[in-house]
């Protein structure tokens, strides 16, 4: 709690049953001071420690306390040297982070940033600085070089319709956009206590300027010990962590988590551009407005990949798209392979009942866009059902999907052939082939799977295998349902 603001608190009776739980608050100011109402209304009035007392009025003098820390709060002042007018950013909680100012206008002048001090010697961290004083930050400018040279053509003319990727040469996972500005921990620390309170979802928001949200450890986990998840929203993309990700998550109580999100369509390779604009007319504008850099951190070390899949939701709302597009739209998370080639893989995704959304999931951070595909193939399957839908058309088994170890069964074949691949089964070695024509996997009989996929069973003379493990083997993105107890698999 800081110096000026009140908390109210609750008084824990025991035992539950009790009649009569009606207390006495006070308090005894130490370092700091504040006053205490009746309904356990603190106001903090000076910096330093208080103790709550609660005593119980049923006559027997039982009675709690609570040391509480109040702490000051400062001001942060920015001198733009000559540029337009910063405003100060007041009541400031100590050892909290500020979100940095709209950057300051200078006729004439570059922008370079923020400084400690007059003479520009250390840069102002609005990530990892806290606010512990009063202080002033300074705004360094570069003047900007007149030129000179003479207006020939160079390359400032030209017609025809540029690629706007076209000479793009980077990492793929480096956008070119540049937002600086990060959600600080408190304003984060707010947006989840509030939706902890009215038992909501919660949502931080970033703006155009903001790259990503900065998220305390403790907070995260009690959001998901209430089952309760977290959404990072920009512009029209919501990136959601549900519960249970952040549960599978190496989160400790003391832990800094960052969650970033970056609007840049030129994140994508033209290769990869040109080939997904091919398949639709519409993807180009798609893609345009809803590339995104994804990222996550715990304790600066960067996550790669996730156990259960992050949420992805798009609004779609402007694009117009007709209901065939929108029954054919795919999440497309882009990554590198083991030569260092630039490779695209289709996620699927469904559209909203009102048409105005549409939702993807992925299991790894790093850049994704949304586009209309020429190929997607979906199937779903439910628990003790035997029946698969593939793109809508119903294939009945002789036999139904089940779980076994925490992971679904259901016969390779099933599984193989939904995907468009073949199975080969060899008696001798007991092992099966399948294949795609690009992926071929071999299985074997009763072998263990890697990263703890489960095994290959036999049952009633059929060749069993974990259909997550086959599935993502031939490409495909595998999602779980909990509620309905089906999967859902994209490619």
């Amino acid at each position: 709690i800081a110096v000026g603001t009140s908390k109210t608190y609750i008084a824990n009776v025991v035992p539950a049953d009790a009649e009569n739980k009606n207390v006495t608050w006070s308090i005894v100011n130490g370092t700091g001071s504040g006053v205490i109402d009746q309904l356990g209304l603190l106001t903090a009035q000076s910096p330093g420690i208080v103790t709550i007392n609660a005593t119980a009025k049923d006559g027997s003098n039982a009675f709690g306390t609570i040391t509480v820390t109040i702490k000051p709060t400062y001001t942060v002042t920015f001198n733009s040297n000559g540029g337009s007018l910063v405003a100060s950013i007041d009541n400031i909680i100590d050892g909290s982070t500020i979100i940095a100012p709209s950057q300051p206008e200078k006729a004439g002048f570059n922008f370079v940033g923020w400084y400690k001090e007059s003479a520009f010697v250390n840069t102002f961290d609005f990530l990892m600085g806290t606010i512990h004083e009063n202080i002033t930050l300074y705004a360094k400018w570069i003047e900007i070089p007149t030129s000179t040279g003479s207006s020939g053509s160079g390359n400032s003319g030209g017609g025809g319709t540029k690629n706007p990727n076209a000479n793009m040469s980077k990492d793929i996972n480096t956008p070119t956009s540049n937002p600086t500005n990060v959600v600080p921990e408190i304003t984060s620390s707010t947006a989840i206590s509030t939706a902890l309170a009215a038992g909501k979802n919660a949502t931080i928001a970033l703006d155009d300027n903001t790259k990503a949200a900065l998220v305390r450890g403790s907070d995260i986990l009690a959001a998901a010990s209430n089952g309760m998840d977290i959404g990072f929203s920009k512009g029209d993309i919501t990136v959601l962590l549900p519960s249970d990700t952040i549960s599978s998550l190496n989160i400790k109580e003391t832990s800094k988590v960052q969650v970033g999100i970056v609007q840049d369509p030129n994140a994508l390779s033209s290769s990869i551009y040109d080939s997904i604009t091919a398949k639709d007319p519409s993807n180009a504008k798609l893609m345009s407005k809803d590339t995104m850099v994804i990222s996550a951190s715990i304790d600066n070390k960067s996550v790669l990949t996730v156990k259960t899949p992050i949420k992805v939701t798009v609004d779609i709302s402007s694009f117009n798209l007709t209901l065939a597009q929108k029954l054919n739209l795919t999440g497309i998370g882009i990554s590198k392979d083991l030569s260092g080639s630039t490779t695209s893989k289709q996620q699927g995704g469904e559209v909203s009942e009102d048409g105005k959304t549409f939702t993807f999931y992925t299991y790894t951070p790093g850049v994704h866009t949304i586009a209309v595909s020429d190929n997607l193939t979906k199937m779903e399957l439910q628990i003790s059902n035997k029946d698969v839908v593939v793109n809508g058309q119903k294939i009945t088994n002789d036999v139904a999907p089940f779980i076994k170890e925490s992971r679904t069964l259901l016969p390779v074949r099933a599984v193989a052939e939904g995907l468009g691949a073949t199975v080969a089964w060899d008696e001798a070695t007991k092992t099966a082939t399948i294949s795609n024509g690009k992926t071929s996997i071999i299985v074997k009989l009763g072998e263990q799977l890697p990263n703890e996929m489960g095994s290959v069973e036999l049952m009633n003379n059929r060749i069993y295998v974990p259909v997550r493990y086959i599935s993502e083997q031939l490409g495909a993105n595998v999602i779980w349902n909990a509620q309905t107890k089906s999967v859902k698999i994209y490619k």
